[in-house]
């Protein structure tokens, strides 16, 4: 690892910063990082300007506070030329790193590598030189900035010592927002003359930093690690939760992850309340008053404290929620403030809890009944909009009622599921089984590039999120019986929301959906439909996913029993609170990816589930490692990196019928691997990797050996996961023979990545 100054950046130091420069230009208002591609390198000698040039592609980041340029690309080529063009030098780095926090640029190495032209002479060009008056063309080439001297040419060859990162040294020309021009203090003397010119392209970035894992701590701790990851403590609200004990974190937004959130950002949490009875106001205020009634005080004061209650009861029975509001605040107060002297401390905090959920029931009435309809909620700055169903006899004082998230596929929305729509066909109409069992909630994703409305892994967790916030403050509801189920792009998503909320959700039922993720958190109700006819969503890919699910809940994929309906069958023994049902189904509409003609028996499916609180802990005898099948073999596949591309933080292989080219519009046949290291991901390179992959069992329809096309996805920074977006994200086809499931797969040729289009 080297270690160079915050005033000198992969090889480029700034005498002096931006930030006096920036003062100027509108759009800089805010400091932040700005994205450089290298243009020109121009360099200068006594006999006039020698015209020099870089290799297109090379990038840097700018950091106007620091006044510092790093270069993030691991090789960069200057060529002067010098009468005939000759390669003098190039530098190459890897894994360059600003660290703002230490004012340091480190680096995983760095190398400086000679080209023809030194050898010509007799010389190291690495080391630090300036080009004496007796070379042999009697030019000179000052770099009078650079600390150290070095004669080339004739006789006079001195050696300098090897470059390091920090021992270039300019000052700022130019920058307007769009361009940036860097010259050496012999250049801005003498343009042309003397010493070195480098052009850049700008273009704002920002740097994105790892979400912290803070679910399970208290709220100090959790505050402590968002501050400490270079992020912001976003709102912090309360609720209460059947099994995360009262004081810690929930649930967080944004989840846990590496570099994915924009430095700065604003992380929202969730404070446990402890657990809350789904019992009607008059039984949690008779469970109150049993409980008051146990603790052993002063008969005086427990008279006092239950005539409080005895107050609050009486207002309720008379619909005057405001004042039983006020008695249940005061109530409350005088527990707290009894706590440790009269009213034991744990007792006091159960019995705080209590008021504050009948609080939270009787304030939600307070505004009426809420209506069914179309709302809107600000999400991530962005306002969107979704369909909510609230049953006709809803009450804050009545039993609470399941919650029922519904996802439409690519290019549909809410309409999908309202009448007439193309999921109400006799037998298909979730929404009229559902009635007024459930408050059914669904949202509308939003259009891509494309115009097409698509759920999207960037942004739409957070909106998931937002909802269940705006549910908790409006509504009253069962949280131990929160259901998702969508088809196609929806049913991706609901496998994905299961997996990454298992310890909030009860059950999923995705339709035509498979699952991208390959570890999950909690326990959750599965039930899988896919029609063995879909050409969109081809059964294969969904039988990774299925197996996946019944490995994770604990069962074995060889025992089952019928299911819910024909022709589904139930993977558990009947005791599990967790069953997984795979409905394998015969439907041929919209090429066989059409919503389940058997809708009706999701609701049956997920109505009739068992109690059970959402938990971080996996099912019984299941979990990630046992859901996680070996790799059976390797892929071999070299990569062609365009010199525009940004920064890459993910590869994924997955296979699509031989022939297939962009663009695309069907899921992959098959994901290999979508969890690729890219490494260094170097603009205008090529690399080759070997990683692990799962080959597909054969059948009829994919058999094997066989040829298929292989796609190379290049996850770009701002881009989407797992659906590409468009112009961003990178992607490249080539096919290859696939001969079993052992054999490595070796592609042929270099995938040549393009924008997705």
């Amino acid at each position: 690892m080297m270690t160079a100054r915050a005033s000198t950046v992969a090889g480029i130091g700034l005498a002096v910063g931006l930030a006096t420069l920036l003062a100027g230009w509108p759009l800089a208002a805010a400091a932040g990082e700005y994205g450089l591609e290298l243009v020109r390198i121009s360099a200068g000698s006594a006999n006039g300007t020698v015209a020099a040039a870089s290799l297109e592609g090379t990038e840097f980041i700018y950091d106007d506070v620091a006044g510092t340029v790093s270069q993030i690309s691991p090789s960069t080529t200057a060529v002067f030329r010098l009468g005939p063009v000759t390669h003098l030098y190039s530098h190459q780095f890897s894994g360059a790193v600003f660290d703002v926090a230490g004012s340091a640029i480190t680096a995983a190495s760095y190398a400086c590598l000679e080209g023809g032209f030194g050898a010509v002479v007799g010389a190291s060009l690495c080391g630090n030189f300036t080009f004496g008056a007796d070379y042999s063309n009697d030019s000179t080439l000052n770099y009078g900035s650079i600390p150290g001297t070095r004669s080339v040419g004739g006789d006079d060859v001195a050696l300098g010592p090897q470059q390091q990162l920090g021992d270039y040294a300019a000052a700022v020309a130019l920058f307007d927002g769009t361009s940036l021009v860097l010259e050496s203090p012999a250049w801005s003397t003498h343009p042309g003359g003397a010493g070195l010119q480098l052009e850049f392209r700008v273009s704002a970035i920002t740097l994105r930093v790892a979400a912290p894992e803070i679910r399970g701590l208290d709220e100090p701790a959790a505050g402590a690690a968002i501050v400490g990851a270079g992020l912001t403590v976003g709102t912090v609200t309360r609720a209460n939760h059947p099994s995360v004990p009262a004081g810690a974190v929930v649930s967080q937004n944004p989840s846990a992850c590496d570099a994915c959130v924009p430095a700065g950002s604003a992380v929202h949490f969730v404070i446990s309340l402890g657990p809350v009875t789904g019992a009607a106001v008059p039984d949690l205020l008779d469970r109150l008053d049993r409980d008051l009634a146990a603790l052993d005080m002063h008969r005086w004061l427990a008279r006092l404290l239950r005539d409080d209650l005895r107050r609050v009861r009486q207002a309720v029975q008379r619909h005057r929620n405001v004042p039983a509001l006020v008695q249940l605040r005061w109530f409350a107060w005088k527990v707290a403030w009894l706590s440790g002297r009269m009213v034991p401390a744990g007792d006091a905090t159960r019995l705080v809890a209590q008021a504050e959920e009948i609080t939270s029931r009787l304030r939600k009435g307070l505004s009426g009944p809420p209506r069914s309809g179309m709302r809107e909620i600000l999400s991530q700055g962005v306002r969107r909009s979704y369909h909510i169903d609230i049953p006709d006899d809803y009450s804050v004082t009545g039993e609470p009622r399941p919650v029922l998230f519904m996802f439409h596929g690519t290019g549909g929305s809410h309409l999908n599921f309202m009448p007439g729509g193309i999921y109400t066909a006799d037998g298909a109409d979730l929404r009229r089984k559902v009635g007024n069992d459930a408050i059914m909630v669904i949202p509308d994703a939003l259009p891509g590039e494309d115009g097409v409305n698509q759920w999207n892994f960037g942004y739409d967790f957070a909106f998931f999120q937002d909802l269940m916030k705006q549910l908790q403050h409006e509504l009253v509801f069962d949280s131990r019986r929160i259901f998702a189920t969508g088809h196609s792009s929806g049913a991706g998503f609901v496998h994905e929301l299961g997996c990454r909320h298992g310890d909030m959700l009860r059950g999923i039922a995705p339709a035509s959906g498979a699952l991208v993720s390959t570890s999950c958190t909690g326990s959750i109700a599965v039930m899988q439909i896919q029609s063995r006819n879909d050409t969109v969503v081809f059964p294969d890919i969904v039988k990774a996913t299925h197996d996946f699910w019944v490995l994770y809940n604990g069962f074995d994929l060889d025992t089952s029993r019928p299911g819910t309906t024909n022709p589904c069958i139930d993977y558990s023994d009947g005791s599990s609170p967790y069953p997984v049902q795979w409905c394998f189904t015969d439907d041929t509409g919209h090429g066989g990816h059409q919503w389940w003609s058997k809708a009706d028996a999701i609701w049956d499916f997920l109505a009739t589930l068992p109690i059970a609180g959402p938990t971080t802990d996996h099912p019984p005898g299941g979990g990630n490692d046992r859901a996680h099948g070996a790799a059976d073999t390797t892929l071999t596949f070299t990569v062609a990196y365009p010199g525009t591309i940004g920064p890459v933080w993910r590869l994924a292989a997955v296979l699509y019928p031989a022939g297939t080219q962009p663009p695309v519009f069907t899921s992959p046949m098959w994901f290999l691997n979508i969890d690729i290291d890219p490494g260094a991901a170097t603009p205008g390179t090529q690399q080759t990797y070997t990683v692990p992959v799962r080959v597909f069992e054969p059948s009829a329809a994919t058999p094997l050996p066989g040829t298929y096309a292989v796609s190379i996805a290049a996850y770009v920074t701002g881009g989407g996961f797992p659906t590409p977006v468009a112009g961003i994200d990178h992607m490249a086809f080539r096919d290859a023979r696939i001969v079993d499931q052992a054999t490595p797969v070796v592609v042929d040729g270099v995938f040549d990545l393009k924008p997705v289009p």
